[in-house]
């Protein structure tokens, strides 16, 4: 009984050798340019089931090695090997639907992949995964929550520019509740090591509305930092500081040169605080061409509520005071080359 045991695992051993000699074969023909030979057992292994075999075999189809070239055959076997977490396999198929080479180009197909890629711990996946989910664009439904949960996945790899994002997400609460305490976690490192926007964004999780407490002192330095970094969220944020009188001294000729600071820049916020002084007279003179000016530049430069305060307030203006309105935003890009 033993020896029949033996013999038969014996026996179970040696007829299982050939999948393994055979993938050993492919690889040997494939490198040596025997592509016929490569092909026939890749194909014999991808048959088994063999995620590598699946995904040589995808591309020798495509490329039109040691066979015709077969392009509806070839992604079959490629998403075959994909769908067993062929990381290689993965990564062709996104870029494939990514960019419409070789196949038609279906960007939610591709984000599809990208988000294998993503729970396979690819952390530019992960990365890219997040922002197309958090802007709602190319094949993404708009989802804030699952956004942050990738931006969390990559800044808990390391990766600097999530673990900025994240901070600023759970400063602002946006697809997670707002954080104050953790938000400075990840974003302190980044601003001790100079990064202007983490300097600013910590200023901001470290405010708690007076201007006097510990806190709101060293939000205060580090927002100076990112000022003298010449970031326009900052300057922008001194600018209002200034206006209030809360965080800061109430000072408008302060506010005022912040604020102008930031708007050279095209800072939409900026261009559009200072069309409102404008408009108010508060600060700057009253001047309806002046606050249509920066209204109109503030939504060219992308704020919506900009646009919409301009189409608001061109209702109460003449055409006279509107064209010269647009002629001075233009006049103002022209001068900055924008």
């Amino acid at each position: 009984m033993i020896k029949k045991t033996v013999a038969a695992s014996l026996m179970s051993l040696f007829l299982a050798a050939p999948a393994h000699a055979d993938m050993a074969a492919a690889r040997q023909a494939l490198e040596e340019g025997q592509f016929a030979i490569a092909f026939r057992e890749f194909n014999d292994a991808a048959r088994d089931g063999n995620a590598e075999a699946q995904y040589q075999l995808g591309l020798m189809l495509l490329n039109g090695r040691g066979t015709r070239v077969n392009l509806p055959l070839g992604m079959k076997w490629l998403r075959d090997a994909g769908e067993q977490g062929h990381p290689e396999a993965v990564k062709f198929l996104a870029e494939a639907y990514e960019t419409g080479r070789p196949v038609e180009r279906d960007l939610s197909e591709a984000m599809t992949w990208h988000r294998k890629r993503a729970e396979a711990g690819d952390l530019e996946a992960q990365r890219l995964v997040a922002a197309r989910l958090m802007r709602g664009e190319k094949g993404a439904r708009k989802d804030e929550a699952e956004a942050a949960r990738w931006y969390m996945a990559a800044a808990r790899q390391g990766d600097v520019p999530s673990q900025l994002m994240l901070g600023k997400l759970l400063v602002q609460g946006i697809g997670l509740p707002a954080n104050p305490a953790d938000a400075q976690r990840w974003l302190r490192p980044l601003a001790e090591a100079g990064d202007a926007e983490a300097r600013y964004w910590l200023a901001l999780a470290l405010r708690d509305g007076t201007g006097l407490s510990p806190a709101s002192r060293e939000a205060a330095r580090w927002l100076r930092l990112a000022a003298e970094q010449e970031l326009p969220a900052a300057w922008h944020q001194l600018g209002l500081d200034h206006l209030g009188g809360i965080e800061a001294s109430l000072d408008i000729v302060r506010a005022l040169e912040y604020l102008r600071l930031a708007a050279d820049k095209a800072y939409p916020p900026s261009l559009l605080q200072l069309g409102r002084l404008h408009l108010a007279g508060t600060g700057l003179p009253q001047d309806n061409r002046q606050a249509f000016m920066y209204l109109d530049l503030a939504r060219h430069f992308g704020s919506r509520e900009a646009a919409a305060e301009m189409e608001a307030l061109r209702k109460t203006l003449s055409k006279q005071d509107v064209a010269e309105g647009q002629r001075l935003a233009r006049t103002w890009r022209s001068l900055r080359g924008l």
